[in-house]
């Protein structure tokens, strides 16, 4: 239930526009980054932009399951358990 908030809308968009950053990072700088600075350059910008497209998406998902009370009232509710 928690993760729902990670996948939806613009959390999920953000979280997986880093993903494909941070991967593509990675592959330039093993492929091209050791011998050629300009591919070092970009594997550098993707790693930044993809890190920090990663911590606008956890902040805002977490901003979003605090504003919606499935997320907050229903755990606490369960783990209260019944009366």
């Amino acid at each position: 239930m928690v993760a729902e908030t990670y996948e939806d809308g613009r959390v999920g968009r953000l979280l997986r526009g880093a993903e494909i950053l941070t991967w593509g990072a990675a592959t330039v700088a093993v492929l091209g980054g050791a011998r050629y600075r300009p591919a070092a350059i970009v594997a550098g910008l993707a790693l930044l932009v993809g890190s920090a497209a990663t911590r606008f998406g956890v902040f805002a998902a977490g901003a979003a399951s605090a504003e919606d009370p499935a997320y907050t009232v229903l755990p606490q509710r369960a783990a209260r358990g019944p009366r």
